[in-house]
C-alpha cells in the first residue's frame, strides 16, 4: 500500500467515526477514541479482506467493502467501551 492510500484509507475511516460521534452527542475525548478504534478496525479489515482474497467494493489497493463494515464493527464495540458508567453508591 502506498502513503496515498493509508491517508485516504484514515480519511476514510474517520468519516463514520465523526458521523457516530454527531449522532450520539459525543464529546471530545470520545471523538479521539472512535477514531482511533475506527483506523484500527479499518486496517484490520484492509488484512483480513487481503489474507482473505475479498474484493467487495475494491477502490485501487484498498478494499472499502470489506474495510468499512469492519470500521464500523470497531465503531460499535469502542461506543460499547467508553459508554461504562460505574456503579454510584
Amino acid at each position: 500500500m502506498t502513503l496515498a492510500s493509508v491517508f485516504f484509507g484514515l480519511v476514510i475511516a474517520s468519516i463514520p467515526a465523526c458521523l457516530a460521534n454527531f449522532l450520539f452527542a459525543g464529546n471530545g475525548r470520545k471523538l479521539l477514541v472512535l477514531n482511533l478504534f475506527a483506523w484500527v478496525g479499518f486496517f484490520a479489515g484492509q488484512a483480513v479482506a487481503m489474507w482473505r482474497g475479498w474484493s467487495f467494493l475494491k477502490t485501487g489497493p484498498l478494499i472499502l467493502g470489506i474495510d468499512l463494515l469492519f470500521c464500523l464493527a470497531f465503531i460499535a464495540l469502542g461506543y460499547w467501551l467508553t459508554n461504562f458508567q460505574p456503579v454510584k453508591r
